[in-house]
């Protein structure tokens, strides 16, 4: 609403009508409110502050959690991870007996395949759906 509430229009009688508010924002006025004339307009300053590196927290060793790990350290972001549980993954831990529902193709992601391969890793069946503790 111009002028602020439907109050204030009413108030201005011809302020919300379009010519009015045209005439009115032409002559400086935001809206429809008093016309003034336009402040000076200032150019921004831009200032050539250098990048601030701020920490970068991993909350959970879980599935999630590693897979932003893996991300991040293919991008030379150093990071930390923290853990309540005694592990990674200790929540998943816990109900380790229960199948996933997607198969393993679906679960890995890129970049913690690519770390994993360099170690030595050997994939799982891809088409198999694993058990949470897999």
């Amino acid at each position: 609403m111009c002028c602020g509430s439907a109050e204030a229009a009413a108030q201005a009688g011809t302020c919300c009508e379009p010519a009015a508010k045209d005439e009115a924002v032409a002559a400086g006025a935001s809206c429809c409110g008093s016309a003034q004339a336009p402040a000076e307009a200032t150019e921004p300053t831009v200032g050539q502050a250098e990048p601030v590196e701020l920490p970068v927290l991993v909350i959970g060793a879980g599935p999630a959690g590693l897979s932003a790990a893996a991300n991040l350290h293919e991008r030379g972001i150093a990071f930390t991870v923290l853990e309540a549980g005694d592990g990674p993954a200790a929540a998943v831990r816990q109900w380790g007996h229960v199948n996933l529902f997607s198969p393993w193709r679906y679960n890995i992601d890129a970049a913690a395949r690519r770390l994993l391969d360099a170690a030595g890793w050997v994939a799982p069946i891809l088409t198999c759906c694993p058990p949470a503790a897999s």
